[in-house]
């Protein structure tokens, strides 16, 4: 078994002064590195105890009155952290009342079914199946579909509908081949890749189906190297996951294989210069390397367990004067609505080149002219949101830095800061 206690010692020096972890150790708690975080102390609570307690302290202060978790300086409406509260609170044993609170405020999320069908024009997958969205109101997401799905069936609900119905919106995204995408098999007829992260994630919620052939073909894309390549998250992420269905052929090979490449890739991370300490992936490295002998993820005998009752939302009762001033927002509301114009579709432009060699400023400053009159930038101080999410080097994910000079020079020759 791997010595976890260096990797736990500077999780532990990481946590913020208030309690719980950031993505960086600067940063203020926020929930996912949060609960791996206290997932990974708890390989050995007696160590860091002060640390363990502030951090749980903090995870409660981010409590909602529904029942929910969320962000409190963050988005209000991404409530997708609930779902591993829910997980953490049913690995220590919390009370009974407390894990039915937060377990019906998960059943109660539902992620939106679009009102109209477009399927067969742009994807492969049911879009009837419901499972759980990142926040409210969004389209359902395979990540927090499979947070909601394991945590639910570590707290004993396995055999409730929503989460049978979870389960099989997973296998129906999964692909053929194995693995799984954020959300999507196919856009417009083009193929997407499988990513690591969510297939473990995935495969952790799928859980004593391993005679699905989907789940089988997953299990295989993760075991082949090129999948994972060298991201220390996907390695932790694949050896919690396969540790789980350590009984089927090949995996225990590829276990060994994979704390070692694990090691390397943390070893790795203090020679890029541009990669800061990371608490979350600190907390993955601890986990996936105590996995062999203590891995909370996996569940035993959790699908025959009866689902103890859930709590109703306490709702706060709102005073008379309270309601009649709702009530007369509502009125208005609803009046300046069916005064209003319903806005137009926004607009795309879209313009191939044939590589990024081309003139990009040109063809950026040709597609503005349809959306000049809309979006005049004269005066305007404007916010580029290049996609920068993760590297590979033979695909193309983040946002090509020719784009962003393009839309830099169109900016400044129209007169934006």
């Amino acid at each position: 078994m791997h010595d976890i206690g260096p990797f736990l010692d500077r999780l532990a020096s990481q946590a913020h002064p208030d309690g719980g972890w950031g993505y960086a150790p600067d940063q203020p708690a926020h929930l996912e590195p949060t609960c791996l975080g206290l997932l990974a102390l708890s390989l050995s609570p007696d160590a860091h105890r002060d640390v363990f307690d502030k951090a749980r302290a903090a995870l409660e202060f981010c409590a909602v009155g529904d029942g929910t978790y969320r962000l409190q300086r963050g988005r209000e409406e991404a409530v997708w952290p609930t779902a591993l509260v829910l997980f953490v609170q049913s690995v220590f044993g919390a009370k009974v009342e407390e894990t039915s609170r937060t377990a019906g405020a998960l059943l109660r999320l539902r992620g939106r079914v679009p009102e109209k069908d477009r399927g067969d024009e742009i994807h492969d997958i049911d879009l009837k199946l419901t499972g759980w969205p990142w926040a409210d109101g969004n389209f359902s997401w395979v990540e927090p579909t499979a947070w909601a799905c394991l945590a639910l069936r570590r707290a004993g609900h396995g055999e409730h509908e929503r989460v049978r119905e979870g389960l099989r919106l997973l296998l129906d995204r999964t692909f053929d081949e194995g693995g799984i995408n954020y959300g999507n098999r196919h856009i417009l007829g083009k193929p997407l890749e499988p990513v690591p992260g969510p297939t473990a994630i995935t495969l952790l919620a799928l859980q004593g189906h391993a005679d699905e052939p989907r789940v089988a073909a997953s299990l295989r894309y993760l075991q082949r190297e090129d999948s994972l390549g060298d991201d220390l998250e996907h390695l932790c992420w694949a050896r919690l996951a396969l540790t789980a269905y350590r009984d089927q052929p090949g995996i225990l090979e590829t276990l060994t294989r994979l704390d070692q490449r694990i090691v390397a890739a943390h070893q790795a991370r203090p020679q890029t210069p541009y990669l800061r300490p990371n608490p979350l992936r600190e907390a993955l490295t601890a986990l996936a390397l105590a996995a062999e002998h203590n891995n909370p993820f996996v569940m035993k005998d959790v699908a025959a367990a009866s689902p103890p009752p859930l709590e109703a939302p306490r709702r706060k009762r709102r005073s008379l004067g309270e309601r009649f001033r709702s009530a007369l927002q509502g009125v208005a509301a609803r009046a300046v609505g069916a005064l209003r114009q319903v806005p137009p579709q926004t607009q795309v432009h879209v313009a191939p080149v044939a590589d990024y060699n081309a003139d990009l400023a040109d063809v950026v400053r040709r597609q503005y002219e349809a959306f000049r009159d809309k979006v005049p930038l004269k005066g305007k101080r404007v916010v580029l949101k290049p996609n920068l999410v993760e590297y590979h080097r033979y695909k193309v994910i983040n946002t090509r830095p020719h784009v962003v000079a393009a839309a830099i020079e169109l900016c400044k020759r129209e007169g934006a800061a």
